[in-house]
C-alpha cells in the first residue's frame, strides 16, 4: 500500500472518529489525530481531490521516503509561522501544512506536470496559483507557507542538496 492511500484513509478515518468523539483531539489521543484531521467536510473532500489527482503521482516520483519526510516537514515547520503570528490550530496543524507542503513539492520538481488528467489536463503551477489565490481571498494569507515549504523543499532536492540517510529513488518521467 503506497503511503498516499494511507493518508487518504487516515484523513476520512480521523474525520469519522472526530464527528463521533469530539474528545478525540484532545491531548495524548490528539498528537495523533492532528498528523490527519480536517474538521470541515469540505477542506476534507479537497484534500482527498488533491492527494487522488497530485499527491499520488509525486509518491510514485520521488519514492515513499522522501514523501514521508516531505509531509511532515512542511506540516511542522509550515505550521510554526502560523504559530508564531497567532493563526495555528492545533488540531489541525500536520493534516493542513503536509498536503499544501506535497503540493509546493510536486511544482518545485515539475511544475508542467499535467494533473487531472482524468478531467481536465492542467499544468500543476497552474492550479497551485488559484489555490494559493483562493487561499488569500478566502483564509488566512499565511496557510500558503507550508506551500512555499513545499517548495523550498522541492528546490533543494531538485538541486542535488539531500539528507544523506535517505535513500534516493532514481528519477522517472512524469508523463507517459
Amino acid at each position: 500500500m503506497a503511503f498516499t492511500e494511507f493518508l487518504v484513509g487516515a484523513y476520512i478515518v480521523v474525520f469519522l472518529l472526530v464527528m463521533v468523539f469530539p474528545a478525540a483531539t484532545a491531548p495524548p489521543i490528539g498528537y495523533v489525530t492532528s498528523f490527519f484531521l480536517v474538521k470541515d467536510p469540505f477542506v476534507l473532500a479537497l484534500y482527498l481531490f488533491i492527494m487522488v489527482f497530485f499527491i499520488r503521482k509525486l509518491e510514485k516520483k520521488i519514492g515513499t521516503n522522501k514523501f514521508i519526510v516531505a509531509y511532515l516537514l512542511a506540516g511542522v515547520v509550515g505550521n510554526l509561522g502560523l504559530f508564531h503570528i497567532g493563526a495555528f490550530e492545533a488540531e489541525t496543524m500536520l493534516a493542513k501544512g503536509g498536503v499544501m507542503g506535497l503540493l509546493g513539492l510536486l511544482v518545485a520538481l515539475d511544475p508542467y506536470a499535467i494533473v487531472f488528467e482524468e478531467i481536465v489536463p492542467l499544468p500543476a503551477i497552474v492550479v497551485v496559483i488559484f489555490l494559493i489565490v483562493v487561499k488569500f481571498l478566502l483564509e488566512n494569507s499565511l496557510e500558503v507557507m507550508p506551500l512555499l515549504i513545499g517548495m523550498l523543499l522541492g528546490y533543494l532536492w531538485k538541486s542535488g542538496i539531500e539528507h544523506p540517510r535517505l535513500p534516493s529513488k532514481p528519477a522517472q518521467p512524469w508523463r507517459r
